[in-house]
């Protein structure tokens, strides 16, 4: 019955649309779903292992643009897609990732929490539920993880982990049941670290990175993409621009949305990929390209951050001599607002 009411409440969001057509009607394009191998680099071919067999006769409980969205995630994942983790980029994912995104960003409380939940299920039988209630949560848990874990075409969005979360809290809320008055004291602490640490981002909360992570500027280290940066910054920048009007030449390397142009910012280019004087304001995931475009900034700390997403450079001056095949650079290391110190 709760799989039905879970497949009815899905064709509800789409008003049926295209519910219960045969599955020999749809034309799919990943290679698990339509035999064709499938490459990177390769055009989509078009086609349907199923046509000419009687599972083709099957009709499909689910809306047509629901199961065409699953194919077109699917072909995502078999061709392969540039993905970067602990300051490596590969041509696709790793088997480890969600479970290093889990650790990272999620609160270490919850950590602890899940932790005290494990010592409560193994010591004090009185907290626990039925074993086949307990079941019921721990095992969608583990092959939720499981099977994105096998997923690993790409490493890119933690997104796609979320799902087996509130699993984890359900399993985790035990420890508010009948258990000694320590367990209690605990879970309070615990569950005040998770509140502190987590509006200790606020309103960049979609930047967060837990105790482990160290200082802002180590999260590229570990992870970029959406773990850091979704162009969800754009008005921050636009802030900081109106506020350090002095801030000339001014160079934006950053990818949102929202254009400079449609955010009133005014600039003179994007970041040059050579060195060069004047103020650079350039996002995470254009400083750590694969390509390097921009390494001779990770050579420096940034003056300022915009929330957690991009990173403020000020290069005060650039010899146009030589020095052993280099040019000299002298850098700020001033946060704005501050006095020079030569």
């Amino acid at each position: 019955m709760i799989i039905l009411l879970g497949i009815y409440m899905i064709n509800m969001g789409y008003l049926f649309d295209g519910s219960f057509r045969q599955l020999k009607d749809y034309q799919f394009i990943s290679g698990t779903l339509n035999g064709q191998e499938i490459t990177k680099g390769r055009a989509a071919v078009v086609g349907n292992r199923f046509a000419d067999s009687w599972l083709g006769h099957i009709p499909v409980p689910l809306p047509a643009e629901f199961v065409q969205g699953i194919d077109t995630q699917k072909i995502d994942f078999e061709r392969g897609i540039d993905s970067y983790a602990r300051g490596e980029w590969s041509d696709r994912g790793w088997w480890w990732y969600y479970g290093y995104v889990l650790l990272l960003r999620e609160p270490l409380g919850v950590w602890g929490l899940a932790l005290l939940a494990l010592l409560v299920t193994c010591f004090y039988r009185s907290a626990n539920a039925a074993w086949k209630d307990e079941l019921t949560i721990l095992i969608p848990l583990l092959l939720i993880f499981a099977f994105m874990s096998s997923q690993d075409g790409f490493s890119i969005n933690p997104r796609y982990i979320v799902l087996l979360l509130p699993l984890l809290y359900i399993f985790i809320s035990k420890v508010a049941s009948s258990t000694p008055a320590i367990c209690r004291l605990l879970s309070f602490v615990l569950l005040a670290w998770i509140v502190g640490s987590s509006l200790s981002f606020y309103p960049h909360s979609m930047s967060y990175f837990n105790e482990l992570a160290g200082k802002p500027t180590n999260y590229p280290k570990y992870l970029l993409g959406s773990n850091i940066d979704w162009g969800q910054d754009a008005y921050s920048l636009q802030a900081w621009v109106e506020k350090n009007p002095e801030s000339s030449p001014l160079y934006i390397s950053y990818t949102s949305p929202i254009s400079l142009e449609k955010l009133g910012i005014e600039s003179d280019g994007v970041v040059p990929t050579e060195s060069t004087s004047g103020w650079m304001l350039v996002g995470v995931n254009e400083l750590f390209t694969r390509n390097g475009r921009l390494d001779w900034l990770k050579e420096y700390e940034p003056v300022a951050m915009v929330g957690y997403s991009i990173w403020v450079f000020h290069v005060e001056s650039v010899s146009d001599l030589p020095c052993n095949g280099f040019y000299s650079i002298r850098f700020s290391r001033r946060f704005v607002g501050e006095k020079s110190k030569n």
